[in-house]
Parts: structure tokens; sequence; C-alpha cells
């Protein structure tokens, strides 16, 4: 352990406990695989709960409080820091004493430990504040910009002076998709050089396999269709809802599965009872990593939803597209960021435009009675490939030695 080069990783996102259901995983996911050839230690926020220190395998987790008292800590509770600011007063508090606390716990780490590189995700505050301080250490920061931090900061100018002084001052960018990076181009006002490569998953987990358990019974009779993630604003679920009372005049034996949770999922609910999907739609919350590989193998087809809100906010790439892929189960999506780059018409999936719920519903039946429905199985697993850990960790690793050597 002692000879390999130590990283700190920043991130606001980061499992609170392990087989914690919430959270999105990518970051531990891309630490884990990195494990071989660094020593990692990460700094992420206190959830309730949750352990001040930990070893998570193999990984050296640190959580700084950021509210006092702890037991009123949310913001960073899994659901999404932007829907939890916007949510209420006490959440706006707590962005600010977030930002605040992760400057200070990184200032003293760095003053007692040696580390041979920082790697930040998101923009904010993840990478504002380890821009200030690592100061003038000489000491190589990597961002990794997700999508909600630049759509965020783009909008106003202080953001925009922000991002141009994390980049001036950051060895490497990374964006998730080439349609950041083209934001980013923009906000910086030339080749802002960033690296393209998408966060990513554990392709042997997902791939089809005899020993994942059949069908419930439950089910049996279902044609299941599945979503995935936040039930939050850009996510659009209740385009996907409108959508899917189409796809059953259409399909009756169509069901829609929806796992995850967020602010939404009430108003949601109230949504399906009234347009009378409450047969058909069934909300089951957060599942855990291991449970929803299941799911994406029982369901013909995925379905994401994701909008371009009023404030100009999207999705960058999300990370359950890989999933459904590496599954074989072909995606029906909407054209946000750079997915129209990774599903193809009637190739390993469908398309629709942001906030189109009858082009959903067509692009959801297509997958539905296609009439080759392995084509779509294998061209999905093919598409997959870009995606695997593996690969992206290799980015990650010659990027980090390129810095520290």
């Amino acid at each position: 352990m002692a000879n390999k080069p130590r990283i700190l990783v920043l991130t606001t996102t980061f499992p609170r406990w392990p087989g914690d259901a919430v959270p999105a995983r990518f970051v531990y996911d891309l630490c884990r695989s990195l494990l071989d050839e660094f020593d990692l230690t990460v700094l992420a926020p206190h959830d309730p709960g949750a352990m001040l220190r930990e070893d998570m395998d193999g990984l050296r987790v640190l959580r700084f409080r950021y509210f006092l008292p702890e037991g009123r800590e949310f913001l960073c509770n899994g659901i999404g820091i932007l829907p939890n600011v916007r949510s209420s007063w006490l959440g706006k508090m707590q962005a600010g004493t977030l930002m605040l606390s992760q400057r200070s716990a990184i200032g003293r780490l760095l003053a007692r430990e040696r580390f041979d590189l920082v790697h930040s995700h998101w923009l904010i505050p993840s990478g504002l504040n380890a821009t200030r301080a690592i100061g003038r250490r000489r000491l190589p920061h990597v961002v990794t910009i997700h999508s909600s931090d630049l759509h965020l900061l783009r909008q106003y100018g202080w953001g925009r002076r922000m991002v141009r002084a994390v980049h001036r001052r950051a060895e490497r960018i990374v964006t998730v998709s080439d349609y950041l990076k083209n934001m980013l181009d923009e906000v910086v006002g030339g080749d802002s050089q960033a690296l393209v490569k998408p966060m990513g998953v554990y392709t042997d987990q997902f791939r089809p396999d005899a020993t994942f358990p059949p069908k419930p019974p439950q089910w049996a009779d279902k044609r299941l269709v599945l979503y995935v993630g936040k039930l939050i604003e850009v996510k659009g679920v209740e385009v996907l809802l409108a959508a899917f009372s189409a796809v059953r005049r259409q399909e009756p034996k169509a069901h829609l599965l929806i796992v995850g949770d967020g602010d939404r999922r009430a108003a949601l609910e109230q949504r399906a009872a009234a347009d009378d999907l409450a047969g058909a739609v069934e909300f089951l919350g957060p599942r855990p990593h291991s449970e929803v590989k299941h799911f994406y193998h029982w369901a013909e087809a995925v379905a994401l939803s994701s909008i371009v809100t009023e404030r100009g906010e999207t999705e960058g790439m999300p990370v359950v597209i890989a999933e459904a892929l590496a599954s074989g189960t072909p995606v029906a999506a909407t054209r946000i960021s750079s997915v129209a780059d990774v599903i193809r018409e009637g190739e390993n999936g469908a398309l629709a435009q942001p906030g189109d719920a009858p082009g959903l519903a067509e692009a959801i039946v297509r997958l539905l009675h296609h009439p080759r429905p392995e084509h779509l199985s294998a061209a999905a697993l093919a598409s997959a490939q870009p995606f695997d850990w593996r690969e992206i960790a290799a980015t990650y690793s010659a990027l980090y030695r390129e810095l520290i050597g």
C-alpha cells in the first residue's frame, strides 16, 4: 500500500454505508476499479447513520459533518443536492454550510497528510473547494463534470467565472459526454481540452446469465418496462406516466416498474392513480444494487424520460443506460445530452424528443413489438463495452500517472 500513489477523491455523492440503495454508485465503483494501482482516500459528506471513518471494500472513507445537530443533515441523502436545496429554507442554509465545511475538511486533510493527486467530482462544491485548498501546492488536480454542476453554473455570470477559474487551475477536466464538453468549451470561450469519458458499469455483473432468478410469479404474464433512477424534476417521470397510458392502449399487458425515490414520488403516485394506471404501474422505491440487476433481465425495455427543465438543466449520460445495455435490454430514451450517440434507433433502442409523451410511447411500443427482439438484445450487449469499468479505469489510471509523473 505504501508504494502506491496516494489519491484524494472528493465527492458529495457516495454510499453512506455498505449496501446503500439510494445514492448513485459511480464514484464508488470508479474508486474500486483503481484500487489495485492506487491508495485512495474518499472525502464525502456525513449523513445521519453513516460512520465518520470506515474502510469500505478497501477504500478509506472519511466523512465530514456539515450541519448541527447532525441528525438534521439531509442535503446529501442521495435524493439530489439541487432538489434538496430548492425544497426548503433549511436546504438553502445547508448548501452554504456544506460548502464551508468541505473546504475546511479538505484544508485539514491536506495539511496533515501527503497526497499525490486530488480528484474532484463535480465543479461545485468539490472542484472549487479543492482549487482554493490546493492553492500554491504542487499537487495535480483532476475535475470530473457530471452534468448538474455545469448546467447550474453556466446560467449565472458568477457561475461562469467560477467554471473558468476551476478550469484554469485544474491540470485536467473530464466530462462524461461530448455534449458537456461542448458546453464547457462555450463557457470557457474556446477548446477546453477536456477529456470525454463516461461513468461505467461492471458489465460482467449485468450480462445475461443462467444464475439469474426467473421472473417472479406476480409478473409472469406481464410485459415489463423498467424505470430506474431518482424521482426528481430533470428525470421527467411525469412524461413517462403520460406515455405509459398510451402504451397500455397498444399493449394491454405492458406493466411499468419504477425503481427509485425522490422529492416527486408522492405526486407521481397520485398522478398514476388519477390516470387509472394504479394496476399497471408499481413504485418499488430504492432497491439494493444487487437486486436491481435482476429487474433489467426481467424487463423487455428500459424507459428513460429525461427532460430539459425551464432552467435549461438536463442530464449528462445516465449510468442506467449502460446498465441496461450491459444486461442486453433495449432502451427507450429521450434525445438529451449525448444519449443519441449511444442509443441507435431500431438497433439497441428507440428515441423520442424530450417532453414528448406520445413520441416516448411510440418508442416503447416499437421495442415491445420489434420483430427481432434477439437482435435488439445482441446489439445492446455489444454497445455496452465502452462503458466497462476496466476500460474507464484504465483511462483514469493513465491520466493519474501522467500527472503524478
